[in-house]
């Protein structure tokens, strides 16, 4: 004889996510790469950012939304979920290293002594949490989105935060509103990477250098590089000489005051499609630093006024034909995307009130978004009105808005 619960679930979409995050053992992954907490804590590591996953596919915006969930969590029979907002957010605090300090350039060595303990506006102020970056691949390859046998290019970007959160600073482009400004490393869509950064350092700041230890970390793990591509925060002889030294290629788009030092060179302009539009591409080799570099310019035209504009990018590979490469850094927009994915997880919301304790908030929204392509992808397979590259709205109302009764027997 079985016994039905009479009080359904309205998110029953919901047990099915659970179920397949249980047949992964994706809790216990969590709990083994991020340790045990206390023993009066209620919940693991595992179950808080689960829980917290599971409140983002039903709906919740903010973490104070999980209230409006917990209940149908705690009813499910298997797992230990439906952690309450000021549980998570103490989970949060556990998990946060301090930050580093490093000194910008042109202050004087009298001014920075004035700075009690290097943490005033004259230093870069970066957190990064190798504990949780280790396991933002670590979860990928163990749900199969990255694998140890492709070679695979690598993009960076800076994403801005927006916030009036007491220790944020003033926006690097100097729009007058104070923000984050955190940097991540993809592959694929799929975040490896992420330094949180206050608002006041650009996205060239530190790049060769935070390149370097990205891709270490990543042959530490398996995982092949063959190409970067990052804008125009790269353009910059220190990076591009690192690259090379590394034996890895790079595409990035030139400045333009080296575009237009560049372009009286080309003698072979083409009439090249791009993302199909007709442009005249031409290309030409100058020494940039301790290597010999591509440059490759579009010539493009503004349609009111009949001027060229010319746009350049820069690279190390001397095989691939102009289009190829142009095509090949066209497709960087698509990473951009990430950003606002991850704002689709809160992201763009940060619940704590210190720049450190909001990093561990980046990294569980990226998890929780890794978990989502995941879970997504599953079930694309079976379900045709859930794709692959479904936005987090569409998989909540089509997916998880379905009413489910538990059944014991």
């Amino acid at each position: 004889m079985k016994l039905i619960i009479n009080e359904g679930n309205p998110n029953g979409g919901a047990d099915l996510v659970i179920k397949m995050l249980q047949e992964k053992n994706i809790i216990g992954l969590f709990n083994d790469k991020l340790g045990p907490r206390s023993p009066r804590a209620k919940y693991s590591y595992g179950e808080g950012i689960v829980s917290w996953y599971v409140s983002k596919c039903c709906g919740a915006r903010r973490i104070e939304n999980m209230y409006d969930y917990q209940y149908d969590l705690k009813k499910h029979l298997k797992l230990n979920l439906g952690m309450s907002p000021d549980s998570l957010l103490y989970m949060l605090k556990e998990l946060a290293v301090k930050s580093t300090y490093i000194k910008k350039r042109n202050i004087t060595e009298n001014l920075a002594k004035k700075i009690e303990k290097g943490k005033g506006f004259d230093f870069h102020q970066i957190n990064v949490n190798p504990i949780m970056c280790d396991l933002l691949i670590d979860t990928a390859l163990e749900l199969g989105l990255l694998n140890k046998t492709k070679s695979y290019i690598l993009d960076f970007d800076v994403s801005e935060i927006v916030n009036k959160i007491k220790d944020s600073r003033a926006f690097y482009k100097g729009n007058g509103k104070t923000a984050y400004a955190p940097a991540a490393a993809m592959i694929e869509n799929i975040p490896v990477y992420i330094e949180n950064r206050n608002g006041d350092s650009n996205a060239s700041f530190n790049l060769p250098q935070t390149i370097e230890k990205i891709i270490y970390l990543l042959k530490s793990k398996g995982i092949n590089i063959s190409i970067i591509r990052i804008d125009s925060a790269a353009f910059s002889k220190e990076f591009t000489d690192l690259i090379n030294k590394l034996g890895l290629k790079y595409v990035t788009r030139a400045k333009s005051i080296s575009v237009n030092n560049q372009k009286k060179f080309i003698r072979n302009w083409e009439e090249t499609a791009i993302k199909k539009l007709t442009n005249d591409v031409g290309d030409t080799v100058f020494e940039f630093g301790e290597y010999e570099t591509r440059m490759i310019i579009k010539k493009v035209y503004v349609s009111k006024t009949n001027n060229v504009k010319y746009w350049g990018i820069i690279t190390n590979d001397f095989e691939s034909s102009n289009k190829d490469i142009l095509d090949l850094y066209a497709l960087r927009g698509d990473a951009e995307n990430l950003f606002s994915s991850l704002n689709e997880f809160g992201w763009n919301l940060p619940p704590m009130r210190t720049f450190e304790n909001n990093t561990v908030f980046l990294y569980i929204t990226a998890l929780c978004y890794i978990l989502f392509r995941f879970t997504t992808k599953l079930i694309s397979e079976k379900f045709p009105k859930i794709k692959g590259t479904s936005k987090l709205k569409t998989f909540t109302d089509k997916f998880i808005r379905v009413i489910t009764y538990w059944v014991k027997g």
